[in-house]
């Protein structure tokens, strides 16, 4: 079972349950796969200027944590059934960042 919490969220491909985990260890490994930089890549996804290959890089390296064995292929496969994944991951991983300022401490002036 996912938890939303840790950045994991179920994907549903072909009648089977994936769970992909957005955390160091993906980036990490995103990293390793592809020699981009994640914070270069949080970027370019920000703009919707990503690569087909990146994306799919990211993917697997989000789902190997709970399946291994997982390859690019099934990968990319299970990320084009579920195109908002990192969307959804990003959010269950940053849970304030979706609640834009409500959680944000008040921002000093310096007046009185």
């Amino acid at each position: 079972m996912a938890n939303a919490y840790r950045g994991e969220v179920a994907l549903e491909y072909e009648g089977e349950t994936y769970t992909m985990v957005l955390d160091f260890n993906a980036m990490c490994e995103f990293e390793d796969l592809t020699g981009t930089r994640w914070q270069d890549m949080e970027a370019v996804m920000e703009n919707g200027e990503a690569r087909m290959n990146d994306l799919r890089a990211l993917m697997l390296a989000c789902l190997r944590d709970r399946h291994p064995d997982m390859d690019a292929r099934m990968a990319g496969r299970i990320f084009s059934q579920n195109i908002d994944a990192f969307q959804r991951a990003v959010t269950a991983a940053n849970p304030e960042a979706d609640a834009g300022n409500a959680n944000r401490p008040a921002r000093r002036t310096g007046r009185k």
